[in-house]
């Protein structure tokens, strides 16, 4: 599984402004996490073994301090709840669904941007950050699914 760290610079004028795709991306243990210093998946951290790894991000010869821990743990998933459970929206309407696995070891990860979500697409139809798009009257199972595991919310559109 992989997760996605983000790096924020703080300017001198006390503004901000996201340096995620400009950062150098390390990992303090490559036995236990790789992260992608790729375009398009710059800060992406994808566990190898279990253990804790530093995530730093380096731009402009700032570093991030303290480093950021990464936990990587041999959790399974056993379940994922999408929320909201029963929505009831009008037609040209759209909504965002929100999909949170839990694992194992009974942590909570939220997976919205990693599930694959599907629908009845005469009446709605997904995109991959669950936004939902109703396109006619009717009900939908919207379902998350990740790792063989699916959870689901029922959609009534009116």
């Amino acid at each position: 599984m992989s997760t996605q760290f983000t790096a924020v610079g703080t300017f001198s004028d006390g503004s901000t402004q996201s340096l995620t795709a400009y950062a150098t991306w390390a990992a303090g243990s490559s036995s236990v996490a790789t992260i992608t210093d790729l375009p398009g998946v710059p800060g992406q951290a994808t566990g190898v073994s279990q253990g804790v790894a530093d995530v730093t991000a380096v731009f402009a010869g700032m570093v991030n301090t303290p480093a950021s821990a990464l936990t990587v743990t041999n959790a399974t998933i056993t379940s994922i709840a999408v929320t909201p459970p029963n929505p009831v929206v009008t037609t040209g309407n759209q909504l965002t669904f929100k999909a949170v696995g839990t694992f194992s070891d009974g942590s909570q990860i939220d997976l919205t941007s990693q599930v694959n979500w599907s629908s009845n697409v005469t009446v709605a139809t997904m995109s991959t950050t669950g936004v939902c798009s109703t396109a006619a009257a009717g009900t939908s199972v919207i379902t998350a699914t990740f790792g063989g595991v699916s959870g689901t919310a029922n959609l009534t559109v009116n």
